[in-house]
């Protein structure tokens, strides 16, 4: 969880960082949170690209790795994958993950609620595909 932004409430952070925690024990995938207040004129896609790069997102190697990554000042929301997940974690599927369970929350302006629900999207298809059943709170 990296909320540079400082809008996500803690009790949200600290599910989001015992959800992420679970899900890199049980099935070897990092589903990281990342928000910054503007991303200062670059493209915010690129920047959410370069974040997830740097940082070596999942395992090298393995690149199973997701970002979910919010623009606050330019208001744009991105899942970045790793390509050891694209498969199972597909552009449509992701897109559906955004409509449904992230941006009416993100929409409302209640961050914490939807990152958490879109971490619990990603979690549910990592673990399903992985054997594993993860507690979800």
């Amino acid at each position: 969880m990296n909320d540079f932004a400082g809008i996500i409430p803690a009790l949200y952070r600290d599910s989001m960082e015992r959800l992420s925690s679970e899900v890199l024990s049980k099935t070897g995938a990092a589903i990281i949170v990342a928000t910054v207040p503007s991303t200062e004129g670059q493209d915010p896609d690129k920047y959410a690209n370069h974040l997830f790069n740097a940082w070596g997102i999942g395992k090298k190697g393995e690149d199973r790795g997701v970002l979910l990554f919010l623009a606050l000042k330019e208001r744009r929301v991105r899942i970045v994958t790793g390509y050891g997940l694209e498969g199972l974690l597909p552009d449509d599927l992701v897109g559906s993950i955004l409509d449904n369970h992230v941006l009416p929350d993100l929409r409302r302006g209640a961050y914490g609620p939807g990152f958490l629900k879109g971490m619990k999207a990603l979690a549910g298809i990592i673990a399903k595909d992985a054997g594993v059943t993860l507690s979800m709170e």
